[in-house]
């Protein structure tokens, strides 16, 4: 029903690699006589319009920066002269196999102050001007048509669009290596931030 909006066209290959695909009827089925029918089947032809133009898998990938890694310890008693420290990571490199730029969806957990996701590859940045506390964490999705700043505090979900650092770029991953980072203006040794294309 062309009135129900979008649908999702799945394509499977012989591999058994998936698809798909937003589309949505373009007028109404047709019932085609002759060769199209028989007492056991009804040929339907049914045209399909996809606004969005590309195929996507249907899955989505993920990978975490943190400079903090939760959950390591052991007993241990040092001296006001030894010092312990944990590296974590706040850079990756993101490797695109599509054909054309990917939106991603960045999740950074505080708490942060003014935080801040770079890719290199580009020189662009998104940055947000605001104070992310324990617990709070804020979803950035650069997806056409779905841009969207949102902060969550675990209760509530707000939008935080007007934050936004005016020198920021919606940007998205290009095709191949792309090297993205993270920083924060203070609280970057406990954030974390999750990338999903």
């Amino acid at each position: 029903n062309p009135k129900l909006g979008p649908g999702t066209l799945q394509w499977e290959q012989n591999d058994g690699t998936t698809y798909e695909i937003e589309a949505v009827p373009d007028g109404s089925p047709q019932f085609p006589g002759g060769n199209g029918q028989s007492a056991g089947h009804q040929t339907v032809i049914i045209n399909l319009a996809a606004p969005n133009p590309f195929w996507k898998t249907d899955y989505t990938n993920g990978e975490v920066m943190s400079f903090y890694i939760p959950e390591f310890g052991f007993p241990l008693e040092l001296s006001d002269e030894n010092e312990l420290e944990t590296d974590g990571i706040n850079r990756l490199t993101i490797n695109n196999q599509g054909d054309v730029a990917t939106p991603v969806v960045i999740e950074f957990n505080g708490p942060a102050l003014n935080p801040k996701v770079i890719n290199e590859t580009t020189g662009e940045f998104v940055k947000v001007n605001r104070e992310l506390n324990e617990g709070e964490k804020l979803i950035i999705n650069t997806t056409f048509g779905q841009k969207s700043v949102i902060l969550d505090d675990g209760n509530d979900r707000i939008n935080a669009f007007g934050q936004i650092d005016l020198d920021s770029t919606f940007w998205q991953l290009q095709v191949k290596e792309n090297v993205i980072s993270y920083s924060a203006d203070a609280g970057i040794d406990t954030a974390s931030v999750l990338v999903q294309y």
